[in-house]
């Protein structure tokens, strides 16, 4: 639920014109605490909490960012709802997705990512969850057969027999 609602405030409420969750200003940043604050509490002192959250923002805005993008490439010329009352942020994202550097890392990144051999298939629980329920069963070599699991041989031939279609 946090998480969630870490990307709902990311998408709302966060200005999109900068590169980088690190690159926003100290106000917008500040903007994800108080909106949470509303909903949750914290303890201010705990550093592990806001390095989690910072984690989170991060991600989030890195993927919203991504999500925009695609939306751009969809519907060229279109702006998406999202940004009808927001046109000097969508202004500056049009900008910075046309720069050199973006693009030069887009399709770096898509080369990467086509190259991969190994795919994961367990959603977004983490490794060590999956250990510890395979030890709770009794599995012996559990950490193992977690990891053979999320990346089991099945699936990696199946997406290796798609990439030569």
């Amino acid at each position: 639920m946090l998480t969630h609602d870490v990307g709902h405030i990311i998408r709302d409420k966060i200005s999109m014109v900068a590169a980088t969750w690190g690159d926003t200003t100290e106000d917008e940043q500040k903007k994800l605490p108080t909106k949470l604050f509303i909903f949750y509490e914290f303890d201010v002192d705990d550093k592990l909490m806001w390095k989690w959250l910072d984690d989170k923002a991060k991600n989030a805005y890195k993927n919203w960012k991504c999500t925009i993008n695609t939306i751009r490439n969809e519907n060229p010329g279109k702006i998406p709802e999202k940004f009808e009352h927001r046109l000097d942020e969508w202004n500056w994202l049009l900008k910075h997705f046309e720069h050199d550097r973006f693009t030069r890392r887009s399709v770096a990144n898509k080369s990467y990512r086509d190259k991969k051999t190994l795919h994961h298939h367990t959603g977004a629980r983490p490794f060590i969850y999956n250990a510890k329920e395979l030890k709770d069963k009794g599995e012996h070599l559990y950490f193992i057969k977690s990891y053979s699991q999320a990346y089991d041989l099945a699936h990696n031939q199946k997406a290796a027999e798609n990439e030569v279609d």
